[in-house]
């Protein structure tokens, strides 16, 4: 016979509540803020077997939000459906967001994925035999391993296996060759470990030596630069010992339960002596301080909440103390932070004190947050439980933080107005869900349009304003601003190598009297080494500047 709780209580006294059908499947579950207003569920679940879906309802004070899910016939999740607010037409509007559709082959591996698309609310409990904009397809060996996953611009990422040699001694090769032609080994031993890394930047080949003890432990980290990271452990896995080429030796010791009971670190081992290590106290395994080798006033403490105290704090921590002043938390019915008071010395003669709150819904969701200056701020959510407006009461001040948020079914923004009038729309690409557009208007007026573009691996490429300033008349008379190009560049480990800076406009002088000027371009140079030099090149215009960074560690 299986038993289910019908009710849990926790340390706090705060309870949960469960109810089962004759079958002994779910129906509710009632969180602590639902019983405390009387709502008759938190979740709840509804089974429809014969069709092959189940119904969930999440309660929510601005609508519950419904969320179906379809079988198939090996009951394998095939699509879900779930109430969704879309920016359509200049304002948010409620539909049904369908999963995106997965195909698979005959040996059930999904090799073809589609978009999310949306549907009207009132079809939200029927199967949809659409298909969304195409997503990626994949594709695999003999065995199940993915060979290759194209993307619905082209881009394609291939992966290739075959037995390499590690030291001289046979292992799985992995070699992954990435949309931009770049590719990548990595070798594996019988046990699944990762025994070598290979990358390739600028003709240089940069590898990295895993070395492991008998249980698997990584004993040693071989880098590019011929230097090593040591690790030692003791007979229950614990790490005793971390010896970093840069960071120097760490040794740890522990108590029997496990917990950390001294560190050493190479500094304070130069500095102090072996006794100079930091030790941690604890009260059964909650932390209680941490000690300092020296100035006694910088240790810290902290303090937990006991049996029968108030604002739930039983069992959680209640106060941590140290030598800048001390901060106290108060808990929420479900166990969350829902105000703090921070304390600082500033000087023995200068204490302030913050209060900083926040309340939260079942979802956790922000709800209120009071500030020091008792300025309160409240979030506005959708009928999909998206953040829509943000406002603002400060000493009876009423005032709009964020006006309209508006997002696709992707769950992208797509639209936000703020308090002042601001607009912004966002435009994604529908191959890649990229952000292509950000257009900037006030008074109906662009002030930025921003266009993006990117490489196949998805690095920023270019940032174009197009804006022109001198249409701004009526907000911008000095024609402030003005076009500009960001350029970037990146090598075969997408680190950034060129930083480039166009400006059309530039204005100096008095704002009465502005002085318009074109202007020519930044080139900023990053060139990465494996040992000894740094160099970090600047051109500005025609002139170049060179700063060789020696590394010394």
């Amino acid at each position: 016979m299986n038993y289910a709780p019908s009710v849990t209580t926790d340390l706090n006294g705060q309870k949960m509540e469960y109810t089962y059908d004759a079958l002994g499947r779910q129906m509710t579950i009632r969180a602590p803020y639902e019983i405390e207003s009387g709502q008759p569920f938190t979740i709840r679940f509804e089974y429809f077997p014969a069709e092959r879906k189940a119904h969930t309802i999440h309660y929510s004070k601005e609508g519950n939000i419904d969320t179906y899910t379809f079988a198939d016939s090996l009951m394998r999740a095939v699509q879900t459906k779930q109430t969704g607010v879309v920016w359509s037409g200049g304002s948010n509007q409620k539909v049904s967001i369908v999963s995106g559709r997965a195909v698979t082959d005959a040996f059930g591996r999904n090799i073809t994925a589609y978009y999310p698309m949306t549907e009207t609310l009132g079809n939200i409990g029927t199967y949809n035999h659409a298909t969304g904009n195409l997503q990626a397809k994949t594709e695999y060996d003999a065995h199940d391993r993915t060979t290759s996953v194209t993307l619905a611009d082209g881009s394609v990422t291939r992966t290739a296996y075959s037995i390499g040699s590690h030291d001289g001694e046979p292992m799985l090769q992995t070699t992954v060759t990435d949309a931009l032609g770049r590719h990548a080994e990595c070798y594996t031993d019988a046990k699944g470990r990762n025994r070598e890394t290979v990358q390739h930047a600028r003709g240089e080949d940069i590898t990295v030596k895993y070395n492991y003890d008998p249980v698997g432990q990584v004993l040693t980290v071989q880098h590019p630069n011929g230097r090593e990271t040591k690790y030692a452990y003791d007979l229950l896995g614990r790490k005793l010992m971390v010896n970093h080429p840069d960071a120097g030796e760490t040794d740890m010791t522990y108590d029997a339960a496990g917990n950390l009971l001294t560190k050493l670190t190479a500094e304070l081992r130069k500095s102090i002596s072996d006794k100079g290590y930091i030790s941690y106290t604890y009260d059964f395994e909650r932390l209680h301080e941490v000690l300092y080798p020296e100035n006694l006033f910088n240790r810290v403490t902290y303090t937990y909440g006991k049996a029968g105290d108030k604002y739930n704090r039983a069992g959680r921590l209640a106060l941590v103390e140290d030598a800048s002043g001390g901060e106290a938390y108060y808990y929420g019915r479900q166990g969350e932070v829902t105000k703090t008071i921070r304390t600082v010395m500033a000087s023995v003669a200068d204490i302030r004190t913050y209060v900083y709150g926040t309340t939260y819904d079942s979802w956790n969701r922000v709800q209120t947050m009071t500030y020091p200056d008792g300025e309160v701020v409240t979030y506005h959510y959708n009928a999909a439980g998206q953040v829509e407006r943000m406002t603002s009461n400060k000493q009876g001040r009423q005032s709009v933080i964020v006006d309209r948020i508006g997002y696709d079914k992707e769950g992208h923004t797509v639209y936000t107005k703020l308090g002042n009038g601001t607009e912004a729309t966002y435009t994604y690409d529908k191959q890649r869900e990229r952000l292509q557009v950000m257009n900037l208007t006030a008074d109906g007026q662009t002030v930025m349009e921003n266009r993006y573009r990117y490489d196949a691996v998805d690095n920023i490429l270019s940032i174009t304003n197009a804006a022109n300033p001198t249409s701004l008349t009526k907000l911008n008379k000095a024609k402030l601003g003005g076009r500009s190009s960001h350029t970037y560049e990146y090598d075969e480990l997408n680190r950034l190598v060129s930083f480039g800076m166009y400006t059309e406009f530039l204005v100096f002088g008095h704002k009465k009297r502005p002085k318009l000027l074109k202007f020519g371009r930044f080139v900023y140079i990053f060139v990465y080494v494996l040992r000894k030099t740094l160099i970090f090149k600047v051109y500005c215009g025609e002139r170049l500047f060179l700063l060789n960074l020696q590394i010394v560690s």
